[in-house]
């Protein structure tokens, strides 16, 4: 009855490390590119920051990566 046991404990095991691979490798090309989350983001934050005045004189520029999934981002709101 032990060898049952320790049977089932392993094949458990296996699976549930296969299962951990899968979910870690698997496909993301659903998402949209980060630079595009990045913009997306930061035009949130210019509506949330900005008055309702606010035309032309906003905007926003992607500056760069400074780690992964980090970007660095100029807003420019005028008052």
């Amino acid at each position: 009855m032990k060898w049952l046991y320790v049977t089932i404990g392993l094949l458990t095991t296996c699976v549930c490390l296969v299962g951990w691979i899968y979910l870690r490798d698997r496909d993301t090309n659903w998402r949209p590119p980060e630079h595009q989350l990045a913009r997306a983001d930061a035009s949130t934050a210019l509506t949330v920051l900005s008055d309702a005045d606010c035309r032309s004189d906003c905007a926003i520029e992607l500056l760069g990566r400074t780690q992964p999934h980090r970007w660095l981002v100029r807003l420019t709101v005028c008052r």
